[in-house]
């Protein structure tokens, strides 16, 4: 089967389609929707925005409704916030001659079906001026992305109706019967960032992505292929009617079998079918039912409702959509072209699986086989009865395993066994009926699956001639979706980092609207680590107050007092640090220390930071002290003892001499 289109053809296809797009735009009257940096308080020195959803057109309470901010130190936070769709219902997309609302419900009009909105939710935290943290999306406590990217998940489906930009690009009237509907379907989506200086770290999930394309033109083809099934049906029951090749075998049947005392003559039969119409519905529900698929699973088509579903997450990698570069467009050139090529592929599958169904459907037509059949014993009499075959189209064409059930209709009057008659038919019938019946069905089965699939394929050339352009040039210029985005520079300013799980460009060749879902921005300076002493100068025995500012928040930090070679003198404090990342301590100098200028302190985080000052050390002088302790003893003592003799002695000695 070839259901490949020339290279060349096909390449001046997509050019014609692509130069009626490019044109569409360049006439069409667009918004552009810039992302401007947000305005923060001019003091703060970390900052945090998480939105879930990004677009510029939402300002003021309309901002709000779907994104938390913080700053250090003006609003530290950490806030949250739901999404409030109703806040957001009342926002319009203009785009050209389009005007639509910005979100929908499912069965609306609008850009956005959310899904499950009240999963939504938004955070920031800005403990100090060192850190930051931003989430969107579908969060758990602290900011945490929650959801499993393993699939959509209880949170359902967000949807990106993507049909009413088709008349944007001026394709509509060309698309309308061949592309009806397109829609983005996108999982439950989150991601985060934290700053920490200038070291951010991020991650973004996405559950899952899906563009699904509906098609009049492949919605079609299912009823080609119940026309197609009807004439295989036709062909079947010809065969099997009385003038038919199968029926012709039955009513042919002639044989006289002689077993023991008995004779048996075979003479012409009937051959009735039951259950065709059924089975071959039945093999038109399989085909329907059941995507076609390529090899990769990377396109399913789903003929009964002409839908095309892409999966995008095959377009990322072992890890789909998550765990990519930042930045990873999806909807590539080389990326359409293994979707079209994908189309083309699950698309010629159509014939082959036909031929499957049909095949497996066989079993399901059942056949009854009425031969007559005259019994005869000598000198006994003559009993005529009808040898009766149970048997399907699969077992003859030898789809089944299972074997034909021959019996006998009639009473045989004790004439003979009838286990022995049965016995004794084998082989007659084998020649006479079967082997001439499996060998004209298999002919049947092969001609009529033949006949199906070339039926198909001549349906199925046509189609993908016309829907290979169609999508090369029109899927890149309705959508591109960005996944793992990391504007430059991020939405706070130069030194800020954002990333949005998914970024959906419309109209992208006019840059009409860009819209950012789950989007996390940070932004922190980069903390120097200060200490401070108070006295600078310490007498030894004695202590002075070290102040740290700007370490880690909430860290172990050690203080220790070194000498001029930098080893250390006494034992460290270990202290630990506040929420903004500052502490306040007392360090003793060990008594005995050598006076000194060059000492220093050093504070060091178990996280690495540290930060020093330098200490002199003083000690006392020994003259001064032992000045100070001669000359109090000395008047003390003198002042005493010459007072107490000379007082003694002059009394006692002028009292003696005078009474004398």
């Amino acid at each position: 089967m070839n259901f490949s289109t020339d290279s060349r053809d096909r390449a001046i296809r997509r050019s014609r389609v692509f130069k009626t797009v490019v044109a569409a735009i360049a006439t069409a009257s667009l918004t552009l929707l810039s992302v401007a940096p947000a305005q923060a308080d001019p003091s703060d020195k970390s900052e945090a925005l998480g939105k879930v959803i990004d677009a510029d057109l939402l300002t003021g309470d309309l901002a709000d409704a779907a994104s938390s901010d913080s700053g250090n130190p003006s609003d530290p936070g950490p806030n949250a916030n739901p999404l409030d769709v109703g806040l957001l219902g009342s926002v319009n997309l203009s785009l050209g001659t389009l005007n639509i609302p910005l979100i929908s419900d499912p069965d609306e009009s609008g850009l956005l079906y959310l899904g499950d909105a009240g999963a939504l939710s938004s955070y920031a935290s800005s403990p100090n001026g060192g850190t930051s943290t931003a989430s969107a999306g579908v969060l758990g406590d602290n900011g945490a992305i929650s959801l499993d990217p393993g699939g959509v998940g209880e949170y359902g489906s967000a949807q990106v109706n993507l049909t009413q930009l088709l008349g944007q690009l001026g394709v509509d009237g060309l698309t309308d019967e061949i592309i009806d509907h397109l829609t983005l379907q996108l999982g439950a989506v989150g991601s985060t960032a934290t700053a920490t200086g200038d070291d951010v770290e991020s991650e973004y999930v996405v559950a899952d992505g899906k563009l699904v394309v509906s098609s009049p033109l492949v919605e079609g083809l299912s009823g080609t292929l119940t026309t197609a099934l009807q004439g295989t049906g036709t062909t079947l029951n010809t065969a099997l009617g009385t003038s038919g090749v199968l029926g012709s075998i039955v009513s042919g049947v002639s044989r006289d079998v002689s077993i023991g005392l008995a004779s048996v003559r075979l003479s012409g039969g009937t051959l009735g079918v039951n259950g065709l119409d059924d089975a071959l519905d039945n093999a038109a529900n399989i085909i329907l039912n059941e995507p076609l698929e390529d090899a990769n699973s990377l396109v399913a088509i789903n003929l009964r409702d002409g839908t095309i579903s892409i999966d995008l997450k095959q377009l990322g990698g072992p890890e789909g959509l998550n765990g990519l570069p930042p930045n990873t467009q999806l909807l590539t050139s080389p990326n359409i072209d293994l979707i079209t090529d994908a189309v083309q592929e699950a698309l010629g599958t159509v014939s082959a699986k036909a031929g499957d169904a049909l095949e497996s459907v066989l079993d399901e037509i059942a056949l009854d086989i009425r031969i007559p059949a005259r019994v005869s014993v000598l000198g006994l009499g003559v009993v005529n009865v009808f040898v009766t075959v149970d048997t399907t189209l699969g077992q003859l064409a030898g789809t089944s395993t299972d074997a034909p059930i021959v019996d006998i209709d009639g009473d045989l009057l004790g004439l003979i066994d009838i286990g022995a008659l049965l016995g004794g038919l084998v082989a007659p019938l084998e020649s006479v009926l079967f082997a001439p019946l499996r060998a004209a069905t298999g002919t049947l089965v092969t001609t009529a699956t033949t006949q199906l699939e070339s039926t198909l394929d001549a349906a199925v050339d046509p189609i993908l001639d016309t829907l290979d352009p169609v999508l090369s040039g029109v899927l890149s210029e309705v959508v591109q979706v960005t996944i793992n985005e990391q504007p430059t520079p991020g939405y706070l300013g130069a030194e800020s980092f954002t990333v949005n799980a998914v970024a959906l460009e419309l109209l992208p060749a006019s840059e009409a609207v860009r819209i950012g879902l789950a989007s996390s921005t940070v932004r922190a300076d980069v903390q120097v680590p200060e200490i401070s002493l108070a006295p600078d100068s310490v007498r030894d025995g004695d202590t002075t107050t070290v102040t740290g500012t700007e370490f880690p928040p909430n860290t172990e930090v050690e203080v220790q007092l070194l000498d001029v070679n930098g080893d250390p003198i006494g034992d460290p404090v270990t202290v630990t640090t506040d929420g903004e990342g500052s502490f306040t301590t007392q360090l003793e100098v060990p008594e005995g220390t050598p006076a000194g200028t060059e000492y220093s302190v050093e504070a060091t985080a178990t996280s690495g930071e540290s930060a020093t000052d330098g200490l002199a050390v003083t000690n006392a002088d020994p003259t001064d002290d032992n000045t100070a302790d001669n000359t109090d003893e000395n008047t003390e003592v003198n002042t005493e003892v010459n007072t107490d003799t000379n007082t003694a002695e002059n009394t006692d000695t002028n009292t003696a001499e005078n009474t004398a």
